[in-house]
């Protein structure tokens, strides 16, 4: 993957909501350096039932996930609705696996409602 298309690889998983492993997979063996975009890309344009998110998590590092924290928080906060954003799902992940990276933001994510029903 000499030329990565990230917005069209954004579709193509949006597309594909029930099974992105196939497309994060070949993204991460021909074009590694593309994750972080494609991820960042990813928690503003995917739907949350997309499990490309949960996907690429676990490729990145953790600087990265801390930048990507800060953008999801951001998404939610210009308005996305938090039981529809892959933002959310972000959040719910992070909250779980490294609840660090949203110290600082608590009171803000308290106040967007995200993953109230959890």
């Amino acid at each position: 993957m000499p030329s990565v298309d990230v917005a069209g690889l954004v579709e193509a998983l949006a597309a594909r909501a029930h099974w992105p492993y196939g497309v994060v997979a070949s993204v991460m063996n021909e074009a590694p350096e593309v994750l972080p975009d494609l991820l960042h890309a990813g928690v503003a344009g995917l739907a949350r039932n997309s499990t490309a998110i949960d996907a690429m998590i676990g490729l990145v590092d953790v600087e990265v996930l801390r930048a990507e924290a800060s953008h999801g928080i951001a998404v939610l906060a210009e308005g996305a609705d938090p039981r529809e954003s892959q933002a959310a799902s972000l959040i719910a992940y992070l909250s779980l696996q490294d609840p660090r990276l949203l110290a600082s933001d608590l009171d803000l994510l308290r106040d967007l409602g995200v993953n109230r029903g959890t």
